[in-house]
């Protein structure tokens, strides 16, 4: 007969080491496939695929900031100490170090992804395979030329109302990439709407023109081309509207009087007169001129030979005033004087609403030019 285990104090049996089903349930690995959305053109916040914003763990400052960094800095990456300097930069060199892998760990957690990042000695990048960033894709869109596209993915300004308390070297490189990527489209947004204008689509040039002074709302230039495009466009009250409330904005952010140039402008809209630039005028003009110069005279005959012009000026003078005598030249005779100047004629007052060819008025100022100067110097004596 088999002798009984001894139990112990308490009479309980001892434990044993559970064995392992081969159908026991497993902790999956942080393997979603999904592509998520870092987005830092406006609201700054991550997606999924779907478009989702997520939350949890995802809107946490310090690995937006830390994302935010990586994504910028692109396939070259960001060093540890670059890294550390940007995002902890009041800590000590070991601790630092050690809320940085620390970062890293919190990141791949919140968004269920291992393969995140791509770490190596010397720097450390984001896997864009696996995340995007909006900031990024307009950079790209810039470099292949498509403006327009380029334009409808920038949502905001860079980061946009985001800080990260106790490190005032992330604010200020936040600040510089705000100006810099804000800088790109503002030239971005200057070419699409010349290239509006040059096609004269001219509601589609203040479309552009808007999204420049929403730019730069105090700068005043932005505020003249874009209130031409909406006057071209057939927008009279809106260019007028626009002027009230830039003056008002000048008048709120800095106290100054309204912008001559701009309530110029305004001005001429209400009044219906003339309010193209020097360069819209000089486009306009050869459009007004050509017309007069291809337009024929009535009275214009097919005989334009030169002597057909002298005929017409001998069967007018008789009808002329003559506009004299000459006045002499010191040391000539004044007989010889008149021989040597012609007296210059002058239509009637009842010729004047009949035009016609050849006359003494039409010609150049430099075949009369010579009693007038006569007369100055007759004066002066």
């Amino acid at each position: 007969m088999r002798p009984r285990r001894a139990r112990g104090r308490t009479g309980e049996q001892p434990s044993r080491r559970p064995s392992r089903s081969p159908h026991a349930i497993l902790k999956p690995r942080l393997v979603s496939r999904e592509v998520i959305t870092l987005h830092t053109l406006g609201e700054t916040h991550l997606s999924d695929d779907s478009g989702r914003p997520l939350g949890g763990a995802a809107t946490q400052r310090r690995t937006l900031a830390l994302l935010s960094v990586l994504a910028i800095a692109g396939d070259a990456g960001l060093s540890r100490d670059k890294l550390v300097g940007l995002l902890w930069p009041r800590a000590e060199e070991e601790r630092a170090r050690h809320s940085l892998t620390q970062g890293l760990y919190a990141a791949r957690r919140a968004l269920q992804c291992d393969d995140l990042f791509v770490t190596s000695t010397s720097a450390i990048r984001l896997d864009f395979d696996r995340i995007a960033c909006d900031a990024r894709t307009f950079e790209s869109l810039l470099a292949q030329g498509e403006l327009e596209a380029a334009a409808g993915v920038y949502g905001g300004p860079f980061l946009d109302g985001f800080f990260l308390s106790g490190s005032p070297e992330f604010d200020q490189w936040s600040a510089a990439q705000r100006d810099r990527l804000q800088g790109l489209l503002v030239q971005a947004l200057e070419q699409l709407a010349t290239r509006a204008e040059e096609a004269e689509d001219f509601a589609r040039a203040a479309d552009w023109r808007r999204r420049l002074v929403a730019c730069a709302p105090l700068d005043s230039s932005n505020v003249v081309r874009l209130m031409r495009a909406m006057a071209r466009a057939g927008d009279r009250a809106g260019a007028i509207q626009q002027a009230r409330v830039h003056a008002a904005l000048l008048e709120q952010e800095l106290e100054l009087e309204p912008d001559p140039v701009v309530e110029s402008l305004a001005e001429e809209l209400r009044t219906g007169t003339s309010w193209l630039g020097e360069s819209d005028a000089r486009e306009a003009a050869p459009r007004e001129a050509a017309p007069r110069e291809a337009a024929p005279r009535a009275d214009q005959s097919a005989d334009a030979s030169p002597e057909a012009a002298q005929r017409d000026d001998a069967a007018h003078v008789d009808d002329e005033e003559v506009v004299g005598p000459s006045l002499p030249i010191e040391g000539e005779p004044i007989a010889e004087l008149s021989r040597a100047v012609p007296a210059v004629p002058v239509a009637r007052a009842d010729r004047s609403a009949t035009p016609w060819r050849g006359s003494t008025l039409a010609r150049p100022m430099a075949e009369i030019a010579v009693p007038i100067w006569l007369r100055w110097t007759s004066c002066s004596r």
